[in-house]
């Protein structure tokens, strides 16, 4: 990983999101952010 993606994930741990790297079946990794809500019941 580059520099510009590390930087963009801890942008978006610090921000309270979280995050979810996958690795690829080429080796390429793809990360996104998951966001989750309490449902009220």
């Amino acid at each position: 990983m580059n520099e510009k993606t590390i930087k963009a994930i801890l942008a978006a741990l610090s921000s309270g999101l979280r995050v979810e790297l996958v690795q690829q079946k080429d080796g390429s990794i793809i990360i996104q952010t998951i966001q989750r809500k309490r449902l009220k019941t």
